[in-house]
């Protein structure tokens, strides 16, 4: 083969093994992902075995390339042995998690991320091997370094796709590995071929003569420990930002499996294309020149993004009400490939390119092709192990990520003053200025506002964003109560007219408003199903709400001592809590309750003889990356056997931002571990699975007792639920019609959730993208024909307006069920009553009848109208507090009830709150006494 033929072989063997290893990395690491939990600790540890592998096998391997008859065929071999062993892996690690369970969480991870070492090993001397066999002139080393790692890595950003996403999606991540194994393969028997066919070449060229590939030494040009410096201090600083900027995106684009497969993606594009910058050969000087100029576009892009990141989610909604018209997935998708390329690719590009130029001063200073590149990518490897391992766990938490971006950016200027040794010359007046200016652009970029970052922009329908100070006017009315980068997320507690709100990667995650109910009866329900609520493990800490709340029914109704563990994997979360300890008995430092910081899965596998009588698992959102895992039927046995007998799983899920097929397929997998489950809906769109290996029940006694307890009833008198009743109203399917509904050939024929193939963690982000609204459980609703329910429930005029209350402000009861708590009330109630608490006819095509009703009750038959009036302004009168038009119906309410001096003082409170946009409360104020009956008419309309 001549060396056009070659070099064009190479560089397809090498996109095909860069999309093959990448693939590999990505699939080994999320399975190992599974057996040690998806802690930022536990994830570094496994990159860095991976790259510690390539590192060591580069060093260790590379050198003996230059000694190879047939560098070609060392390729193929070591390509064949590292698929064999990625094979092979799934025989080894799963059965070694098992046998580690009692051990150490640090030196079981330590163990299982071992397994990775020897694939690794041999990858690592792949690419010096493919180096050799391309050129053995090390003038030319460097160039073919350059063009095979910019193949190497424009094939990784395919794996990164193919293997995180598509791949996975497909076919599952046992099969999956199976597929890329194979693909490992096929790249080395077709290199094999490769390298016959060029041993033949090769001899029939030594046959008609000896070929002049020049001196095989140093060509004096270059000083190589700085450039094996130079690649260190390159790789390191490629997978810091790497590891920033999913950190960033992953808060400005929502924490999606898409969001950081995107990153990645781009990332080794970036590198790539800076690789490619450097194809041609490059005189020792002009080596210097390109390094420098690499170093300081590397630091300009990190400066920009310094001083404009809190801009991002603005951008992001910009982007997607642009292509809003292609639809809510694409619109959305597009957006973000758009901000992950413009934020991510010209540093990546800019320190990909530092890997190849180091290389070739390394290979010059050297005077051999192999070992100079393997030395070279050893370097690199231990600067990115350096850069992985530790910017998550370490540099995010302790600087904060504007801090950490500051001091990546000061690394870069480093990298740029570094290459000056031997015929290197300083830098020039020019470069010293603008490094100065970087570095002062570094330094002095304003912190990025928490409340701009956290705005959530990848939620909701794709519409045109208001302009960028109008967005921040209507953000900055929130105060920051906290905020803190963490090593698994970034965390921020906002708090406005007196409510808070806790946000997690930008999306809420709980909060002291409409999220209290689904918090307090996520443990009033399963504590009062539980045998004996003794023992409770609460997963995921949220605002602490539900383990307060847990606890103090436990020293109030049970022996007076709680005993609750709660497992968070945020350490950050942990201390956001205490914002909320209004709120939640004091949970972040009551007594009987146990924090753990680590992972859920990881956590609770290393128990295997604890059992508790109450678990509730509260993840985030499953289409946030790594929350499907808890959804599955291998992590729903492992909490099945974690229960003692007796004991109730509490299951948080939602409706809204979910598609009907996601949210059947959630509940078929309980059903399959959990022979009972209860379902309940709290508020609109957040329901609660109670799952027993036993029968369950609510116990009205224990019920009772705690509800005849004020310190306990306290949380649910301010969120107006109407005692043992208001409870039992909540309930959606009992167990015969859940197992009927779920149990049942055509719900498992959707799909049940596996570990081995996370389709919820890739089809979620799909339906919030798209708005979708689970809506089939409304009509499986046993609610819906309310009879049986209503004879069950007390029929006192006392207990039907509380429940009514309670229905009123959380409509998230069939309109039918509701409907019948009016009718049943109406009757017997009065004016006050009927227009506080009935609302439900206004949400659906009540409101022309409203309105007549209204005038009736005014001028004729107010005895008749009275009862249907309700439906009209009760949705308007339960309205925040701070709101006009809550006070423009409390006049109305007044009026009707012959009270003119309350009404007038309820328009002066409108008036003062800043009055209805047409003005209505100061125009209506003077006629509160003279007018009323006209008054009334007009409000109506």
């Amino acid at each position: 083969m001549n060396d056009r033929r070659m070099q064009l072989a190479a560089m397809a063997l090498m996109l095909g093994s860069g999309a093959v290893g990448v693939a590999e990395e990505v699939l080994l690491a999320r399975w190992l992902g599974l057996l040690l939990g998806h802690a930022a600790a536990a994830q570094a540890t496994v990159l860095a075995a991976w790259m510690g592998g390539l590192g060591v096998g580069a060093i260790a391997l590379g050198p003996g390339a230059d000694r190879s008859p047939s560098p070609m065929r060392r390729y193929a071999a070591l390509e064949l042995g590292a698929a064999l062993l990625c094979a092979l892996w799934p025989t080894v690690a799963p059965p070694l998690a098992t046998a580690t369970v009692a051990w150490p969480a640090g030196l079981r991870a330590a163990a299982l991320a071992a397994t990775l070492l020897p694939p690794a090993f041999l990858l690592g001397g792949t690419l010096p091997a493919m180096v050799r066999a391309v050129t053995g002139r090390p003038g030319v080393g460097g160039r073919a370094l350059s063009l095979l790692y910019a193949a190497n890595s424009a094939g990784a950003a395919l794996g990164a796709l193919g293997g995180g996403v598509a791949l996975l999606g497909a076919v599952g991540l046992r099969h999956g590995l199976l597929w890329v194994c194979g693909a490992g393969v096929g790249i080395a028997l077709v290199a094999e071929i490769v390298g016959q066919l060029a041993a033949r070449a090769e001899s029939l060229a030594e046959a008609a003569g000896p070929r002049a590939d020049g001196p095989d030494g140093s060509d004096g040009s270059g000083d190589a420990r700085t450039w094996l410096a130079v690649a260190a201090l390159g790789g390191g600083l490629a997978l810091a930002v790497e590891a920033l900027w999913m950190r960033l995106l992953g808060t400005v684009l929502g924490a999606s499996a898409y969001a950081f497969a995107g990153v990645v993606a781009v990332t080794v594009l970036g590198v790539a294309a800076g690789s490619a910058w450097v194809r041609r050969p490059v005189p020792a000087a002009q080596r210097v020149e390109r390094a420098r100029a690499a170093a300081l576009w590397a630091a300009t892009s990190l400066v920009a993004v310094g001083w404009l990141g809190e801009r991002l989610p603005w951008w992001l909604a910009a982007a997607r009400s642009v292509a809003a018209p292609l639809g809510g997935v694409t619109a959305t998708l597009l957006a973000q490939a758009l901000l992950t390329l413009v934020v991510v690719l010209p540093s990546a590009a800019a320190l990909g390119a530092l890997l190849p130029l180091a290389g070739a001063g390394v290979i010059a200073a050297r005077g051999r092709v192999a070992r100079g590149a393997a030395e070279a990518l050893a370097a690199n490897t231990v600067g990115a192990v350096l850069g992985a391992a530790l910017t998550q766990p370490l540099w995010v938490p302790a600087l904060g990520l504007h801090g950490a971006l500051r001091a990546f950016t000061l690394g870069t200027l480093v990298v740029a003053w570094l290459p000056r040794a031997g015929a290197s010359r300083a830098l020039s007046g020019r470069q010293r200025t603008l490094l100065v200016a970087l570095a002062a652009g570094a330094v002095l970029a304003p912190r990025w506002d928490a409340r701009l970052l956290h705005a959530g922009a990848f939620r909701g329908t794709p519409r045109e964003p208001p302009t960028f100070s109008a967005w921040t006017e209507r953000l900055q009315r929130e105060a920051v109560v906290c905020a803190a980068d963490g090593a698994e997320a970034s965390v921020a507690v906002l708090e406005r007219d007196g409510d808070r709100v806790l946000k997690l990667q930008g999306k809420a995650d709980a909060s002291s408003r409409g999220d209290m109910l689904t918090q307090v009866l996520s443990a009033w329900l399963p504590m009062a199903a539980a045998a004996r609520p003794e023992r409770v493990l609460v997963i995921g800490m949220g605002s602490g709400v539900t383990a307060g709340v847990a606890a103090a029914l436990q020293r109030g109704g049970l022996a007076g001592v709680a005993d609750v563990d709660v497992v968070e994997l945020e350490p950050a979360v942990l201390a956001a809590a205490r914002a909320f300890d209004a709120f939640s008995h004091g949970a972040s430092a009551a007594d009987g309750i146990r924090l753990h910081a680590a992972d859920a899965r990881g956590w609770l596998l290393r128990q295997p003889e604890a059992r508790w009588d109450v678990l509730i698992s509260e993840p985030s959102n499953p289409w946030m990356a790594g929350n499907g895992n808890l959804f599955t039927v291998e992590w729903l046995e492992a909490m099945r056997a974690r229960l003692r007998p007796g004991g109730v799983l509490a299951q948080w899920f939602h409706a809204y931002e979910m598609s009907d097929a996601l949210q059947t397929a959630v509940f078929a997998t309980v059903a399959e571990v959990f022979p009972h489950v209860r379902l309940y809906a709290l508020h609109p769109g957040d329901v609660l699975m109670l799952a027993s290996a036993e029968p369950i029940a609510l116990d009205r006694q224990r019920l009772a007792a705690w509800w005849a307890r004020p310190e306990l009833r306290a949380d649910l008198d301010r969120l107006d639920v109407a005692g043992v009743a208001g409870l039992r109203s909540l309930e959606v399917l009992g167990e015969a019609a859940f197992r009927r509904d779920y149990a049942s050939p055509e719900a498992r024929a959707a799909g049940l959730l596996r570990d081995d193939l996370p389709r919820l963690e890739l089809e979620a982000p799909r339906s919030l993208w798209r708005g979708d609204r689970a809506r089939k459980l409304l009509q499986r609703d046993e609610r819906r024909a309310p009879a049986a329910m209503l004879a069950a429930l007390p029929d006192d005029p006392a207990s039907l307006r509380a429940l009514l209350a309670q229905h009123t402000r959380f409509p998230a009861a069939p309109m039918a069920f509701r409907l019948a708590l009016f009718d049943a009330l109406a009757p017997r109630a009065d004016v006050d009553t009927t227009i506080a608490l009935a609302f439900t006819a206004l949400r659906e095509a009540y409101r022309s009848r409203g309105r007549a009703d209204g005038a009736a009750l005014v001028e004729h038959d107010a005895d008749a109208a009275r009862r249907r009036v309700g439906p009209l302004v009760a949705r308007l009168a339960r309205d925040a507090e701070t709101q006009p038009r809550a006070h423009l119906v409390r006049a109305l309410a007044a009026l009707l009830a012959g009270d003119a001096e309350a009404g007038a003082a309820a328009l002066r409170r409108c008036v003062t709150l800043g009055d209805e946009p047409a003005g209505r409360c100061r125009r209506l104020l003077g006629e509160a006494e003279a007018r009323r009956s006209n008054l009334a008419r007009r409000l109506l309309r």
